[in-house]
């Protein structure tokens, strides 16, 4: 359970399986579910929002409004297992008669309707205090800080500081010298891959093979690459440092693909070495 949020991380996945999965629900209350679900998404965006506040910088009315959201959460919650349990299938729950779950279907649909109602009618009221409240600007502004990318550090750090950089640095420059005098990869993108944990030195040994190796080429690119990558600024970044001067005063106003002409039009017929580290975290729990 995400404290921030209350009940809604597990909430909102329930109420997807309630409409698309096996229960035998009307249109109509599946139609009142998807809305309850996109009113309940925007709730935990703003949770989300007031949670990245230090509770010391918080306005006081803020978070009782959150308060109030993450205890309706954890109501609404009950209320959908309570109906997630009587809506199972006939062969779930062993019962016999055509008549009679038809019936308790019916019944069913009607109290999740009712439900829903109610439901609504508390978001509505907590989103009217939630405007009252003037949440979106009351939240405190944060702290003015800069973050620094830890990748910096690794571009940086000396290839002196890594312990048996010379082996691996020296392979990847013979298959990369070796590949590049192929006459059958001229035409081709040569790739290698430099994988493994975070701090291992991943980085800072791509940055030094590229310094080793650069004078060998008529032009070089280095560029590091988050999860959630800014396009724009990479490729600004890569013609600046194809062609400072020629790219120093890239107009604002450039597409992403105005960017990417430009670089494909300065690298035609060109040999140029390119090397490309990329950050991809993945998170995996396995029970």
């Amino acid at each position: 359970m995400n404290i921030a949020t209350g009940a809604l991380s597990t909430l909102l996945p329930k109420l997807a399986e309630l409409v698309a999965g096996e229960y035998k629900l009307q249109k109509g209350v599946k139609r009142e579910i998807e809305e309850l679900i996109k009113e309940l998404a925007t709730m935990t965006e703003a949770l989300h929002t007031v949670a990245e506040v230090p509770p010391d910088q918080l306005d006081k009315l803020v978070k009782i409004w959150a308060g109030d959201v993450r205890e309706l959460s954890y109501d609404i919650e009950d209320q959908v297992d309570t109906f997630m349990l009587r809506g199972k299938p006939l062969s779930q729950k062993r019962l016999i008669g055509t008549v009679t779950s038809l019936i308790k279907k019916i019944k069913t649909n009607h109290q999740i309707h009712n439900a829903i109602e109610d439901i609504m009618d508390q978001l509505k009221k907590v989103a009217q205090r939630r405007d009252r409240y003037n949440v979106g600007n009351i939240i405190a502004a944060k702290p003015d800080i800069v973050p620094v990318d830890p990748r910096l550090e690794a571009m940086y750090r000396r290839a002196t500081e890594l312990v048996g950089i010379g082996g691996p640095k020296n392979e990847l420059a013979k298959r990369l010298l070796e590949e590049d005098c192929s006459s059958s990869s001229r035409q081709q993108s040569n790739i290698i891959s430099i994988v493994g944990f975070g701090g291992l030195g991943k980085t800072t040994l791509a940055n030094s093979l590229l310094q080793d190796l650069k004078s060998k080429f008529d032009c070089h690119i280095f560029v590091s690459v988050s999860v959630n990558p800014d396009i724009k600024k990479i490729f600004k970044n890569i013609l600046l440092q194809l062609d400072e001067n020629e790219y120093s005063r890239i107009d604002e106003g450039w597409e992403v693909k105005q960017l990417i002409d430009k670089t494909i039009e300065f690298l035609k017929n060109r040999r140029y070495d390119s090397v490309l580290h990329l950050l991809f975290i993945i998170v995996i729990y396995i029970k």
